[in-house]
């Protein structure tokens, strides 16, 4: 799988788990989507590349499993999740640059959170948890 800096997939959506061969796409739209939050995030935390292929291959080790949006073939945007029991944590959210604000990400959301609930567990996104806390 690839990714294309140009980001011209205009193509139908579809969300599927990552495989081996995504590894680089993943990586190159995680540090393409983190340059918009560069001067956002502190100075002391930002560093180029945003994240380093011994980082990701971490995040792997410990259990992230990423889920992707390809439109033709190529990848638009990742998601990675992390099981701990109760709670199914979003560790990485990101589109690439140039297909931002077109659905990706919601999709992407969407796919994750529908598989909490296909569990039949009282299981929830940490993401939510969290994002309905700051919104109050």
């Amino acid at each position: 799988m690839y990714y294309r800096e140009s980001g011209t997939c205009d193509v139908m959506m579809r969300i599927r788990r990552s495989v081996d061969k995504d590894f680089a796409a993943i990586l190159a739209i995680i540090n393409d989507a983190a340059r918009a939050y560069r001067g956002v995030i502190p100075a002391d935390r930002w560093h180029e590349p945003y994240m380093s292929t011994g980082e990701l291959t971490k995040d792997v080790t410990d259990g992230v499993h990423f889920w992707v949006a390809e439109q033709d073939e190529c990848v638009t945007g990742v998601m990675g999740v992390q099981d701990k029991g109760d709670v199914a944590l979003v560790r990485h959210a990101y589109v690439a640059s140039a297909t931002q604000r077109s659905g990706v990400g919601t999709g992407l959301l969407r796919h994750v959170e529908s598989l909490t609930q296909q569990t039949g567990s009282d299981r929830d996104l940490g993401s939510r948890i969290v994002g309905e806390s700051l919104a109050r």
